[in-house]
């Protein structure tokens, strides 16, 4: 028996002192861990539930050494509970017989049964206790799980919120750019319109002056070819050639104006809205360049009218110098009739006297005899000496033409210098602003020089007075040259302004392409644009689903504390109750004594207030006090009333006692009530600043939303309404164009219809004029050699007119070449746009797709974290149901284990004990060597 007693009392200290073990290298841990923790989060909003954590620890672990001490004071009671049962034994040796040992050995066993269930009661409730602390660590471990994954879930929150601020900004930017543009852009329309129209007029202006130029050509062209003969029938009629080129060129300015117009519709077309506000910058640009070389070529045209003008009064001049050469020349024919009558009459011969004199004979209207003598040297007519033939007044007359023709030709000859240099200016002028080609005055002066004949005589101050009066009084109408805009209107186009026109629209063109790659720029920044916003939406949902998840976590975070504290609550009122039952068991040990009637051992206080009933009868008091006889234990007798003495002496002691024990635990509860209060005010204020913080971020959030989709809206309503102005301008301007463009139709139809009127009226002319023939009878005159070279200026102007319809066929030829390519060119880029279109469209789509998958894993992450977090939730709600339950089991257990021990099972037991008295001497000797042993060991352990 003593062995077992033995091994049970060393398997119980082993088993209390392993929990012990653990706890020790727990807490070892935990202080090598907490500082660590507490420095990496210093800064962290959850460090009071972390310090509420540990301090429950602290709790736990003072729960564990009162648990140990009040496992020592069971050993120690149980150490007294043998010394009063070797004194039993020893009585029991002495007095009782062979049964009553008997009964003292059975009462032995069952209070050993007794004491080894309530060991393993004890075992199993520090199991049970072992398992919560377990439990708690694992709550602790997840608890900084949990603030880790919250610190990171507020640092992608921040990210988030930056990113957001930074879009925000970005598109705030592009929105005020956007409305810049656009006003930019209302602008540049207007000084397109207007730049398009100045071009157009300046295309018209253009074409009018070079069918003058062209009909004025062609009429000196006819005057050159009508003074080869005074018949009617070898002239051609000026506007026969003047009317096609003219044709021509209305045509190329049509197709220069329908290439605008094209153009124009091209791009609205491709834009498919009105508002090409960002896509004209550089047109606006361009347009300013030209309209600034308008400006210039303005200046310039004033240049060359005020220089046609000096040319007319130069024509002008000229004209009276011929006249005044045909006078002359007349004088000069009479004057050598007169001569050669003379010489006839004095016997010499014609050709002698035409030699001597130099006078070529001319025919009638013979360009060509004046051509030669105007290119001879001034000096190529003294081939003979002066003293050689002829009579005095003929050589004087013969010397004062020469003098004049020299002087005149000097004359002009240096006005001609300084109007072709004014012309090379004029022309480099031009040629550098790329806008008009003044080819037209090559060659016309020099015509003109080559065309005058050597005058006979000097104008006479008197005659240049005329003259002058004549071209001051509209001189110009009584001339028979056509006036300068008659002449510049059958002008032909040159190749320079052909080319000019060429490059003109190439420019277009590459303007028209430089729009489309400005506006296909511009989609693609819409594009980014609204993707940007789509991001941005989708992330301001990602960004509330975060702000509601921390919101819920807070509110779990305020319940789980609140749960703490009601367990600090619950844990300061059972450490109150378990030192009143202490001190009560104390006080009834104290007033008992070793030899009371009844003892009661409780091992853990229950959770509620537990009153074990102590029936004690006088009777039975007596019998336990006379257990012996008085006969044979006198001293006995003595003792027990001296002890009864005693504690009526004591009674004022204890009330004196009690009534401080009451005020300790007063002051407890007190204390521990102030603490839950503070704790629970401070829980509530922390609440109450969260929730306000909370609502004012939500109130901030709701305003900055309000203030976006105002603008937003207000943005929308603008652009709306611009839109529709641009509308309905681009529609007026359409409507208008259409307008213009069928009456410009009809003119064209109009003047098309006149001009094959005339075209056949000169096809019918020359077979009325070859009809007619010569006239009969014409007897033959002196001058009647050169009839037979008329027809020659009609083939030369025949061959001209082939020449003419060869090279327009070759420019027609050229001008279809280039059309074809540049309709092959815009079909190629047709084709590579609708391929970008389509590449686009399959990007987007692809995109888009890839977008909508990545929402969808998104979204079931999303709802497979929150099933999870729920989930975690409910079993922490399970896990805490479940220690409750188990405690509450515990609690039972206890209370029944203490319910179970009855008064008349004590008094029998203490009967048994009195007799089994020498045999529990041995077990207390026993004990005391081994709590030694156990207490020298802890030491051990305890310094090591």
């Amino acid at each position: 028996m003593s062995e077992d007693l033995q091994a049970s009392v060393i398997w119980n200290h082993d088993f209390l002192r392993k929990p012990q073990l653990d706890i020790n290298e727990l807490q070892r841990e935990d202080l090598q861990h907490f500082p660590a923790v507490l420095l990496q989060h210093a800064d962290s909003p959850d460090r009071d539930g972390l310090q509420s954590l540990i301090q429950k620890k602290d709790v736990l672990d003072q729960q564990v050494e009162f648990e140990s001490q009040q496992h020592q004071m069971l050993q120690k009671e149980v150490s007294s509970a043998k010394l009063s049962l070797e004194e039993l034994r020893k009585e029991v040796v002495r007095d009782a017989s062979k049964t009553e040992r008997q009964k003292t050995q059975k009462a032995i066993r069952t209070l050993e049964y007794k004491w080894h269930r309530a060991s393993v009661d004890l075992n199993v409730q520090v199991a049970k206790t072992r398992g919560l602390g377990e439990e708690l660590q694992t709550l602790y471990n997840e608890r900084t799980s949990f603030q880790q994954l919250c610190h990171r879930m507020n640092k992608e929150l921040r990210d988030v919120r930056k990113k957001i601020r930074e879009e925000t900004t970005v598109c705030a930017a592009a929105d005020h750019e956007r409305v810049e543009v656009q006003s930019k852009m209302a602008v540049t329309q207007e000084l397109a319109g207007e730049a398009l129209t100045q071009t157009k007029a300046e295309i018209l202006k253009l074409n009018r002056v070079i069918v003058l130029e062209l009909e004025r050509r062609d009429f000196m062209a006819m005057k050159s070819g009508g003074r080869a003969g005074p018949d009617s029938s070898c002239r051609i009629t000026p506007r026969k050639f003047p009317t096609r080129t003219k044709q021509k060129m209305g045509d190329s300015g049509v197709a220069s104006q329908d290439a605008l117009t094209e153009a124009w519709e091209k791009i609205q077309a491709a834009t498919g809205v009105e508002d090409l506000d960002v896509l004209v910058n550089d047109f606006i640009q361009n347009e300013q360049k030209i309209f600034e070389q308008n400006s210039f070529l303005n200046n310039q045209q004033a240049k060359v009218m005020a220089l046609k003008e000096s040319s007319s009064e130069i024509q002008a001049e000229i004209d009276s110098l011929r006249a005044e050469h045909e006078q002359q020349k007349e004088a000069l024919s009479v004057s050598q009739k007169k001569t050669e009558e003379q010489w006839r009459r004095r016997g010499i011969p014609e050709r002698v006297a035409q030699h001597s004199l130099h006078i070529p004979v001319e025919g009638a209207g013979d360009p060509g005899g004046r051509h030669d003598n105007a290119h001879k040297p001034p000096g190529a007519d003294h081939q003979l000496p002066a003293d050689r033939t002829g009579p005095p007044e003929v050589q004087e007359t013969r010397e004062k033409c020469h003098a004049f023709k020299e002087k005149t030709s000097r004359g002009l000859t240096r006005r001609f210098k300084l109007l072709r240099m004014e012309k090379t200016i004029i022309e480099g002028n031009l040629k550098h602003s790329n806008k008009l080609n003044l080819s037209f005055l090559d060659g016309d002066f020099d015509r003109d020089f080559s065309r005058m004949g050597s005058p006979a005589k000097r104008a006479t101050p008197r005659r240049q007075e005329k003259q002058s009066s004549a071209r001051g009084s509209g001189h110009e109408d009584e001339s028979p040259l056509p006036p300068v805009q008659e002449r510049l209107a059958y002008l032909r186009p040159s190749r320079e302004l052909l080319e000019f026109y060429r490059q003109k629209i190439a420019q277009y063109d590459g303007e028209n392409e430089d729009l489309l790659r400005m506006l296909e720029k511009h989609r693609s920044i819409i594009d980014d644009q609204h993707k940007l916003q789509w991001e941005l939406r989708q992330r301001e949902g990602e960004i509330t689903e975060l702000q509601n998840a921390l919101s819920d976590m807070q509110v779990y975070l305020f319940q789980e504390r609140e749960q703490s504290l009601r367990l600090y609550a619950e844990n300061d009122r059972l450490k109150i109750r378990e030192l009143e039952d202490r001190k009560k068991i104390q006080h009834l040990l104290g007033l008992v004594g070793p030899d009371a009637g009844e003892v009661t051992y409780f091992h853990r206080e229950p959770p509620h207030k537990v009153t074990v009933t102590q029936k004690r009868s006088d009777s039975a008091a007596e019998d336990e006090l006379n257990l012996r006889p008085t006969k044979i234990r006198p001293a006995a007798s003595r003792k027990e009333s001296n002890k009864r003495s005693k504690a009526a002496d004591g009674e004022s002691v204890d009330t004196l006692e009690k009534y401080k024990n009451d005020n300790q635990t007063l002051l407890l509860q007190v204390e521990a009530l102030q603490a839950q209060l503070e704790e629970q005010t401070r829980l509530a204020k922390e609440q109450v600043e969260a929730l306000l913080e909370d609502r004012k971020v939500k109130t901030e959030e709701a305003q900055a939303q309000q203030r976006r989709d105002q603008e937003r809206i207000a943005a929308l309503s603008d652009k709306l309404q611009r839109t529709q102005n641009l509308l309905h301008e681009s529609t007026r301007d359409f409507l208008q164009l259409k307008f213009e463009s069928r009456a410009h139709e009809k003119s064209w139809m109009a003047e098309k219809d006149g001009l094959l009127r005339k075209l056949d009226s000169c096809q019918q002319r020359p077979k009325k004029a070859g009809s007619a023939g010569p006239e009969p009878g014409r007897a033959w005159q002196p001058g009647g050699s050169t009839a037979r070279l008329r027809p020659q200026p009609q083939r030369e102007a025949e061959q001209m007119h082939r020449e003419e319809l060869k090279e327009e066929l070759k420019q027609a030829q050229r001008l279809a070449e280039m059309y074809r390519e540049q309709c092959i060119a815009m079909e190629t880029e047709l084709s590579q746009i609708r391929e970008e279109g389509d590449v686009g469209r399959e990007i987007f789509q692809e995109r888009s797709e890839k977008m909508a998958k990545r929402l969808q894993v998104m979204t079931q992450r999303y709802e497979a974290s929150e099933k999870r977090r729920v989930m975690e939730v409910e079993g922490f709600k399970t896990d805490l149901k479940q220690l409750r339950q188990k405690l509450k089991d515990v609690e039972k257990q206890l209370i029944k284990v203490t319910l179970n021990i009855g008064p008349d099972q004590d008094l029998a037991i203490l009967h048994e004990v009195r007799q089994s008295n020498s045999r529990t001497k041995k077990l207390q000797e026993e004990l005391m060597r081994l709590k030694a042993k156990i207490y020298g060991l802890e030491n051990e352990l305890r310094f090591t």
